[in-house]
């Protein structure tokens, strides 16, 4: 599996590409700026983007959703139901809302949906192949801010602790912001989730 990470925009968010060498089949998590810089790389790759993921509704995470779906003919776009309303502008048919426990195949990527609400209402982490995509809830030693309206401090660290810190501890984490972490490093050095 191919996981391409590009840091885009003001607010340094990453942009994660995902895709199998095989068959060339994509995915998009969080273009949040730079559309034409994600086009590029999708292109020296040689892969086809087939949906775009958004783990949350915030402008540094979807700022090029919305451009790259009028590019990308027949991409498929995803975010959790409750932040459907973040999303406003795209106007495409496939627009589509997820919640906990859900599954996206995009050829043959196979993400399971962990519904992380505290950041936002909708945020989502995305589980692949011992990959995990935390969005704004974890990061590498701290985790999302909760302070925007519609945070939880209460709800991030529930979500955290009952599905996200139960996860094997070799699970790579893939963060909206900084550096990868993996759940044991997290479990052991994040003074939030001690």
């Amino acid at each position: 599996m191919i996981i391409e990470s590009l840091t885009v925009g003001f607010f340094e968010t990453n942009c994660y590409i995902l895709g199998k060498r095989e068959t060339g089949d994509a995915a998009i998590i969080d273009p949040g700026d730079e559309e034409a810089r994600i086009l590029k790389r999708i292109e020296e790759q040689g892969l086809n983007p087939l949906c775009i993921i958004n783990t949350h509704g915030h402008v540094d995470h979807i700022g090029a959703t919305r451009s790259l779906a009028e590019r990308l003919k027949n991409i498929k776009v995803y975010i959790h139901e409750a932040d459907a309303q973040m999303l406003i502008g795209l106007e495409t048919d496939a627009l589509f809302f997820l919640k906990d426990g859900d599954s996206i195949a995009a050829g043959g990527l196979r993400f399971k949906i962990i519904h992380t609400p505290g950041h936002t209402p909708g945020g989502i982490s995305l589980l692949i192949n011992g990959h995990l995509f935390s969005g704004d809830s974890l990061f590498c030693g701290s985790i999302g801010r909760t302070d925007l309206p519609g945070g939880s401090t209460k709800q991030l660290l529930r979500g955290l602790k009952e599905k996200i810190l139960t996860l094997p501890g070799k699970t790579i984490v893939h963060p909206g912001h900084g550096p990868a972490s993996t759940i044991e490093d997290e479990k052991l050095s994040n003074p939030f989730l001690s």
